[in-house]
């Protein structure tokens, strides 16, 4: 799924990734796009902006 690119994410292959049901998946997420944004908040998440530096 890692090189496949975005058009490749899917809640199948979420659900294969997380080794669980995709069915499973829709009990948390109604929809795909609220699923690509929790991943997308959990990813963006763990990065931090640099200090400002003054100038």
């Amino acid at each position: 799924m890692a090189d496949a690119g975005f058009e490749s994410l899917t809640v199948r292959a979420v659900a294969v990734a997380l080794e669980v049901a995709p069915m499973s998946l829709y009990r948390y997420f109604a929809t795909k796009d609220e699923l690509v944004d929790a991943l997308l908040n959990q990813v963006l998440g763990r990065f931090t902006a640099p200090p400002e530096t003054s100038r």
